[in-house]
């Protein structure tokens, strides 16, 4: 079994939806993301031998704040992507809740969740 380390319940409000009346006011969206450590030593209680999180979610905010979207799936994949190449893990998972897109049928949220490999971890 491999660690995981995540980041749970980022809350965000942006611009996303499929009708423009839908993004005309920012909704609120729930991150979660998760990935393998890298290769760094632990033992050594450094900041610099692992993946910083205050940097990773730094990184989904340049994402949301880079353009629209309009389905959740591709931001997900937008941030599943920006991770990989800008840090060293060799995996990524992204779930994103939107609680807002089904409340009016009483489902507490709607979204997506994906997985993903960095490039050299595929083979």
């Amino acid at each position: 079994m491999r660690d995981r380390v995540f980041l749970e319940e980022g809350r965000v409000r942006v611009r996303i939806g499929v009708t423009e009346a839908e993004r005309s006011e920012p909704q609120q969206l729930i991150i979660d993301l998760s990935w393998t450590p890298g290769t760094g030593d632990v033992a050594q209680d450094e900041l610099s031998e692992v993946i910083d999180y205050a940097a990773v979610w730094e990184s989904v905010v340049d994402v949301l704040e880079a353009r629209e979207f309009k389905l959740i799936e591709a931001l997900a994949e937008e941030i599943a992507a920006e991770l990989l190449s800008r840090f060293p893990m060799p995996d990524v998972s992204v779930r994103i809740r939107k609680p807002a897109a089904l409340a009016h049928l009483d489902v507490k949220a709607a979204g997506v969740e994906i997985h993903r490999r960095a490039l050299d971890e595929e083979a």
